[in-house]
């Protein structure tokens, strides 16, 4: 057995794409790594739809290891309940990776870096500085949590976990917090794992940005990143400049398979993004994530009605400017 593991969650039913966003990212990986140890976890519902066409991830993976979870629980739960108990059920130091992600060059120099529980900023950036705080701080707030440790908020979206009995603790911690979250209403794993670093002093360490280049705030980073973060599900209107964030392009890959064109993009994925594609930089990010904005993106993004009202407003702004103007 290898003693270290690359290790994706699934729970996926036919339809919803996360198998194939998992599979790209597993194809990624394996051309990268050809001897790697990759462990798919999945629950026992999903390990039953991993025939025909859904087996072909079997090919890039090493093992598959499946839970029996409760059917009264979400896939969303289900996948959060196998993402905080990953410790219990892989014995080897592990690296847990996100299914939207696209490996760029090989990751063996994690197996043997300086820390034993690393993680990525959330966007690059100090929870000070963080152009969702507010969101971030709603949702602690309404668990009574702590949203951060000397300013870091960490993304839950690539975890370096090395076997030993304090991490073993943590994601122990990290579990009941989750359950409790989930009590209230939130079944994201985030706001949980912020509160359990606040408990345990700040157990995890910031690993470089490198390791979980979130793309849509880390261009800085796109030169030397070694695993990039799409957010195909996180987007609600329509800002996807790469292929690999549209999840049109994973429901072709569910009719299709992996075609020669995404092949390409899996072997090279900087040529995925678009040439339509506008940088925002500064002040303007924060801007561009205020509900004011969310809310004018989506009258334009929800449907041809809408888009109808999105463009009445934009000519009474245009009228607006164009009077200030002559001012």
């Amino acid at each position: 057995m290898s003693n270290f593991t690359y290790l994706y969650v699934l729970v996926s039913k036919p339809g919803d794409t996360y198998y194939e966003q998992t599979l790209v990212s597993a194809i990624s990986l394996r051309h990268h790594m050809p001897d790697a140890n990759i462990v798919l976890l999945v629950d026992n519902r999903t390990a039953a739809t991993l025939v025909e066409k859904r087996a072909e991830i079997k090919k890039y993976v090493t093992s598959v290891k499946s839970v029996d979870l409760s059917d009264s629980l979400t896939n969303v739960q289900k996948s959060r309940w196998l993402k905080t108990i990953m410790p219990e059920l892989i014995e080897t130091d592990f690296l847990y990776i996100d299914s939207d992600t696209v490996i760029t060059q090989p990751l063996t120099e994690i197996e043997t870096i300086d820390i034993k529980l690393g993680a990525v900023l959330d966007k690059h950036s100090l929870l000070s500085q963080h152009c969702n705080r507010p969101l971030i701080e709603k949702n602690v707030r309404k668990m009574g949590f702590q949203a951060s440790v000397n300013d870091k908020h960490f993304n839950g979206g690539l975890l370096l976990v090395r076997h030993n009995e304090d991490n073993r603790n943590f994601f122990r911690t990290w579990h009941s917090l989750w359950l409790e979250s989930v009590k209230k209403g939130l079944s994201i794993d985030q706001v949980a794992l912020a509160q359990t670093n606040y408990l345990t002093n700040g157990l995890i360490q910031e690993l470089p940005g490198i390791w979980n280049c979130q793309v849509e705030y880390g261009v800085h980073l796109f030169a030397k990143a070694k695993i990039l973060h799409m957010f195909v599900t996180g987007d609600l209107y329509n800002r996807r400049p790469h292929i690999f964030m549209d999840p049109k392009t994973f429901k072709e890959i569910e009719k299709n398979g992996i075609t020669p064109e995404i092949m390409q993009v899996i072997m090279d994925p900087m040529s995925g993004f678009k040439k339509k594609v506008q940088v925002i930089g500064g002040s303007a990010v924060d801007y561009f994530n205020t509900p004011l904005s969310r809310i004018w993106c989506l009258l334009y993004c929800m449907s041809s009605k809408t888009k109808i009202i999105f463009g009445f407003f934009n000519r009474i702004a245009d009228l607006l400017l164009t009077k200030l103007k002559k001012k």
